[in-house]
């Protein structure tokens, strides 16, 4: 007969989840900021089957949204109701439970470290929201202590170990050994639910560094890439630039030859105009007119 019984975890389920991804889109409108933000879950129920269960969540959201419209910020309260259905498999609950236990058993679930994250895309009109956390689903069974009579049962020699005990002098033993474990019982389920808090709290850290260091990651590569795009144009430019160095160079060294050439040519120019002016100076002194030579032939007759 059974003296004492308890649930407990047979089998558990335990997975981060995205549990809803949602864009809301402002038409004509500047998103500036989200003011406050609460989330929670109204509804959790499920449903088993052989293989698998299906879980139905409903989620409440309630955000203050600050719109810059018409040149003028307000503040607008909205809520939120989602309907969301998971589908778990048995496969995916640790230890693996047997398909007729699975079926018939009673299930736990509830969802822990809820989260709302909300991101303004870069053009400033569509609001980004994911609501995430840990979907838990625990496969729950019936545990008994029975009591047998067996006079063989040294009653002194029972230890922490021995499970069913006997005998008509037994049952303070029993109920000081039943407290007990029920006590021990309860101080490691709240440890370890607090080292389950606890993990699930460092996991996110690690996810929030993560998500940290990818965006340093994705912003350090576009840097990386415009500073490669800035030195290639700088170097096309170096390149052009000694390529009109050369042309500018030997330009100077044709010009330095027409210079010299041109100050040649001048010399020259002088020179011949000289000679022409001392030619024309000589014509013209030696110039006789038609008259003095008509008179000069008299003269001579």
């Amino acid at each position: 007969m059974p003296l004492y019984s308890q649930k407990v975890v047979k089998s558990k389920y335990k997975s981060y989840h995205t549990f809803m991804s949602k864009r809301i889109s402002y038409k004509n409108k500047k998103i500036k900021n989200i003011l406050d933000h609460n989330e929670r879950i109204v509804k959790i129920q499920w449903d088993s089957k052989s293989t698998y269960i299906d879980v139905f969540i409903s989620i409440q959201i309630y955000f203050i949204c600050c719109i810059e419209e018409r040149d003028e910020i307000l503040n607008y309260p909205v809520m939120l109701d989602e309907d969301i259905q998971f589908r778990v498999y048995k496969s995916s609950f640790k230890p693996l439970p047997l398909e007729c236990e699975f079926k018939d058993s009673e299930f736990a679930a509830y969802i822990r470290n809820l989260e709302g994250r909300y991101d303004i895309d870069i053009s400033g009109d569509t609001l980004i929201i994911d609501v995430i956390g840990f979907l838990i689903i625990n496969m729950m069974a019936e545990r008994c202590i029975v009591l047998k009579e067996n006079k063989n049962i040294n009653i002194n020699e029972l230890g922490l170990k021995q499970v069913a005990i006997s005998g008509e002098d037994a049952p303070k033993d029993v109920k000081g050994y039943l407290n007990n474990l029920e006590g021990i019982l309860k101080i490691v389920s709240k440890r370890i639910d607090e080292l389950e808090e606890e993990n699930s709290f460092l996991k996110d850290e690690v996810k929030k560094l993560q998500m940290e260091l990818d965006k340093r990651n994705i912003e350090y590569n576009d840097i990386k890439r415009k500073d490669e795009s800035v030195m290639g144009e700088y170097k096309r430019l170096i390149e052009k630039l000694k390529d009109m160095e050369d042309k500018y160079l030997k330009e100077q060294k044709r010009a330095n030859v027409l210079e010299v050439e041109n100050s040649r040519n001048l010399d020259e120019l002088k020179k011949l105009r000289k000679e022409n002016s001392d030619l024309l100076a000589k014509i013209e002194k030696d110039k006789v007119t038609i008259k003095d030579k008509f008179k000069r032939f008299i003269s001579s007759v």
